[in-house]
Order: C-alpha cells, then sequence, then structure tokens
C-alpha cells in the first residue's frame, strides 16, 4: 500500500491499502452490541499478513527512542509525539505509511461508520508504548480535550503467542448502580499480534486499564492515539475520571468518624506495662522517645524500624505469609481479581482512585486471611488505641492529639495501590502513623520493597488545585525533590508524618514481582489547634 497526497492535503489510500477495511462491518457489528461501553477489535488489522507492522515493530524497536514514565499512574516506555513524522519519512517508511492510512479520510470514514461516533476531525495525535516486566496503566476513562475515539495497535512478537497469563491485557469496567466504576473488570482484550482495538470516549463510562505485564521476556509494544472531533463532548465532563480526581467534594472518599482521645501527659508505669506487652525494648526508654522527638520535629517525618517486638513480629508475619499462600497472591504471578475478598476483608474503591482491602472484621471464621486480618486489628487496640501509647506520640511528635481513625488494609501485588487525587489534599495538619508488614524473607525481596521498584511506597506530594495537577510528575523512594516524601515499604517499621495543609499522597501500585502483599495499620489522629 502507498498512501499518496492530492493537492487539498488528504492523504488518499488506494484499492490495494493492506488495512483491512473489509473488516468495518464486522467492527460495526462489535460496536453495536459492546457491553460494558461500545469498543470493538479489528483483527487482523492488515491484510498483507502483517508485513507492514513487521517493518513498523522494526523501525520502532530499532530506530526510535523511548522514555521512561512512572507517576501514581502507570509505568510505561514511551515515545514523544509521532504526529508530525514528514520530516523522517526516509528513516521511518513503514511508521509514515501506517500513520497516514490511519488518519486518512477514508479510514476515518470507517472508524466513524463502525463506532457511530460522529465526525471526526483530521488531528493526529499518535505514540507508541512499551510496557514491559511490571509495567501498567491504571484505571481511567480517557476524556481530555475532544478526544472521541480510542485505539490501540498492537505490535507484540508475531512470532510468540500472547497468552492472558503474560498480563498487559486492556482491561474494560462497568458501572454500578451509583454511576460509580466497579471494582472489577468484566472484559479482557489480549493485545494479539495485528489486531487493533478501539473504544468510544465516554465521560464516567470508558474506565479501562492495562493490567501489569506480568511475562519477564515479552514487551507489550503498540502504537495507540486517538480520534478527535472539532466539537466538544456531549454534557458529562464532570464525571470524566480525571475530573474526578481533580474535584474535592466534603464528603470525601468515605466519611471519617474520629474516636477521641482523652489521656494524662506523663508516662506513668501503668502506661509501661501496656507498651511494653508490644513495642521492642529500645523504645521504651525515654531517651530514645527525645531522639525521635528532636529528628521528627525537625523533619516532620521519622520512620521506626523493628518498632514491634520480635514475637509480635512473628506472630503477625506468620499469619500474612499464610494469606498470601492461601490466596495465590505469593507466586509472582498474574492473581486472580477476587483473591483475599471475604472473610471480614472488603474490597475499596472506586479504582480511578483506589484499589485495595480493608479488614472490617464481624466473621466469625478462622481463614488465613482472617487470622491475619484479626492479628492487625489486635494491635490497633490493644496498642495504637490506648492513652498510653498517645501519650508516647504526643512526646515524640509534640503536638496534643484529640482523635484518631485507623484502618487495616491490604494491598494485593498485581492488583491493589492509591492515586493522588483533591479529595486526599489535607485541609488541617493531622499525625499519620503507618505500621507496615511485608515480606523480605530473602535479599531480592528486601532489595525490591526498599528500592520501590516493585512499588508498595507511600509518597506525600504537594497538589497545585489551580493548575490541576501535582507539582510533581515521576515518583521515587529516591527521589532528590524537597518538595515529596517517598517512604519505601519496610516490615515491622512505624512511619510517623505530620502531614501538613496542601498535601496528597498515594500507595503506590504494587507490582506482581513483590511475590507478597503490602500489610499495613494506618493511623490518623487530629490535633490540638
Amino acid at each position: 500500500m502507498v498512501a499518496k497526497r492530492t493537492c487539498d492535503g488528504e492523504a488518499k489510500v488506494e484499492e490495494a491499502s493492506c488495512l483491512h477495511v473489509e473488516g468495518s462491518s464486522e467492527l460495526r457489528k462489535q460496536f453495536e452490541n459492546a457491553t460494558p461501553f461500545p469498543h470493538g477489535v479489528l483483527h487482523p488489522l492488515c491484510r498483507d499478513q502483517g508485513q507492514l507492522l513487521r517493518r513498523v515493530r522494526r523501525e520502532l524497536l530499532e530506530n526510535v527512542s523511548y522514555r521512561e514514565k512512572e507517576t501514581d499512574l502507570f509505568q510505561v516506555h514511551q515515545t514523544g509525539d509521532l504526529a508530525n513524522l514528514d520530516g523522517f519519512r526516509e528513516e521511518l517508511p513503514a511508521l509514515w505509511e501506517l500513520r497516514e492510512a490511519l488518519y486518512s479520510r477514508w479510514f476515518r470514514q470507517a472508524v466513524e461508520e463502525a463506532t457511530g461516533c460522529g465526525k471526526l476531525s483530521d488531528q493526529i495525535d499518535l505514540s507508541s508504548n512499551i510496557y514491559s516486566h511490571g509495567g501498567h496503566l491504571l484505571c481511567h476513562d480517557d476524556v481530555i480535550g475532544n478526544r472521541r475515539v480510542s485505539f490501540i495497535i498492537y505490535l507484540t512478537d508475531p512470532d510468540t503467542e500472547w497468552k492472558e497469563e503474560d498480563g498487559g491485557t486492556l482491561e474494560l469496567f462497568d458501572i454500578d448502580e451509583k454511576g460509580e466504576c466497579q471494582n472489577v473488570p468484566c472484559k479482557t482484550i489480549l493485545p494479539f499480534w495485528n489486531s487493533m482495538a478501539m473504544f468510544v470516549v465516554r465521560p464516567g463510562r470508558s474506565y479501562h486499564e492495562v493490567r501489569e505485564v506480568f511475562a519477564k521476556d515479552k514487551p507489550r509494544l503498540s502504537v495507540s492515539g486517538w480520534y478527535h472531533s472539532d466539537e466538544p463532548l456531549p454534557d458529562g465532563n464532570g464525571i470524566a475520571s480525571l475530573a474526578q480526581l481533580q474535584t474535592k467534594d466534603e464528603g470525601g472518599l468515605k466519611s471519617k468518624v474520629y474516636h477521641s482521645l482523652s489521656y494524662e501527659e506523663d508516662l506513668d508505669k501503668e502506661d509501661l506495662l501496656v507498651l511494653k506487652k508490644y513495642l521492642n525494648r529500645p523504645y521504651l526508654s525515654p531517651a530514645t522517645w527525645h531522639a525521635v522527638a528532636k529528628q521528627f520535629q525537625e523533619q516532620g517525618s521519622i520512620q521506626l524500624q523493628s518498632f514491634l517486638s520480635d514475637e509480635r513480629v512473628a506472630e503477625i508475619m506468620s499469619a500474612c505469609l499464610k494469606a498470601d499462600q492461601a490466596d495465590g497472591l505469593a507466586t509472582k504471578q498474574r492473581p486472580e481479581w477476587d483473591a483475599g475478598t471475604g472473610d471480614g476483608w472488603e474490597t475499596r474503591g472506586p479504582p480511578v482512585k483506589q484499589r485495595y482491602q480493608e479488614f472490617v472484621g464481624g466473621h466469625n471464621v478462622d481463614s488465613a486471611r482472617a487470622v491475619a486480618g484479626k492479628a492487625l486489628k489486635h494491635v490497633v487496640s490493644e496498642l495504637l488505641q490506648t492513652p498510653s501509647f498517645a501519650k508516647l506520640l504526643s512526646i515524640a511528635s509534640g503536638k496534643q492529639l484529640k482523635g484518631q481513625v485507623d484502618r487495616v488494609r491490604r494491598f494485593r501485588p498485581g492488583l491493589d495501590y492509591t492515586v493522588a487525587h483533591f479529595n486526599a489534599i489535607t485541609a488541617d495538619p493531622v499525625l499519620d502513623l503507618t505500621l507496615c508488614f511485608v515480606n523480605n524473607s530473602d535479599e531480592e525481596r528486601s532489595t525490591n520493597w526498599e528500592s520501590g521498584v516493585v512499588g508498595g511506597y507511600h509518597c506525600y506530594i504537594p497538589a497545585d488545585p489551580e493548575n490541576n495537577a501535582a507539582t510533581a510528575e515521576v515518583y521515587r523512594p529516591d527521589d532528590d525533590d524537597d518538595e515529596l516524601l517517598s517512604i519505601s515499604a519496610v516490615p515491622n517499621s512505624m512511619n510517623l508524618v505530620l502531614r501538613r495543609e496542601g498535601l496528597m499522597d498515594f500507595v503506590k501500585y504494587i507490582s506482581a514481582r513483590a511475590g507478597g502483599s503490602r500489610w499495613d495499620i494506618s493511623m490518623e489522629y487530629q490535633l490540638e489547634d
């Protein structure tokens, strides 16, 4: 196929086009019957047995530079804008040819007819992405500007079949009766070679994600982009995923009910008896806490490692490891979407903002996950909620505490995370305490957690509501930026952070490569004025 320019600037694609236009009628049927929102897959995309795409793949891998990008929402290698390739026609002839065909009037008309999206403009919006081992893109709806149709052309290894256990699948989500995105997808599309997936962009409806690539040696290469309209999207931008992240409502994700605290200022012998049952010996020394207070009041945060006694930690870690094994979350492979659900554990969403499990109890069962939840909840009720511990925190922080709220959480590998959003912006300063547990039983696991390569780190970033953006694009535990704080997941570590006004926080997506969950107790303390 050769795409020729006419005098009016339109790309005219000859009858011998390698794009499989005959498949558009079948594509139209897919869109008409599709759930949870209009979508379809053109497969094969090219009728030349993929020869053009083989050349495109070779050009991308050999002649195009990719930049690694990572935020709370994604981890991917991406090219720059491929919209203007005219200056690289000789160096990238196949990619230029593909671009011309995709954005030709002929093919855009086929997309219009198949999707029912209305008239598309000639705006070109194109790039290439590589999701390698651990790469992912979390749930969103693609609504930005005048985007009308999203598309992905899969350029995975043409000689190796892609399987669902390899990951990298396009996952589509439905909404519940409240109009919120459901926690579990209802449709999976595999990135088959020489296929083109596309869907109509709809605010608050076209929820999708790229699931983590679980295969070590099968990078997910694609060319993707959008077809645009000259007309703005219909009403509904207020419920788009980006708008949800950038809107602060009074109720929050879940109304917080603080339990009041009442305590005397000085520690006495009875307090020490309570603390002695749980804390490691060094943390029973007044000298230790005065040193902690000095560092905390200078820096606003501190991580106290080996916090609980060996006996308590052994009990908790044994329960957590057994639960991960029982729920199939210790294999470093593709987990089931409902892994770990039930027996007192509930999934918290919506996934455009978060997905993790919270232990609410109330089930008289002794499954491995229930035992783990009860062990963590016991630490909350018998230590962290006590006046004795409140006195200790008051000494460490130099603050008077008036209330607290607690959550026992589990972030499952290959599934869970929270993302930064305006509802998480601190209005009044609070004291965050997180007691974290992860499996670092060997050197590889320990290095992965501490370096953050498998995610699981807790990150605080300043928000910029006026510009609808956080002030940092890439969040890394080793980032030198003084304006953000990243705390690696270290087992039996207590992390204390004074969360000042105007901060957001998130827990980075846990990769399946972690080989186990991040379990934590998250406490938030109200401060006296």
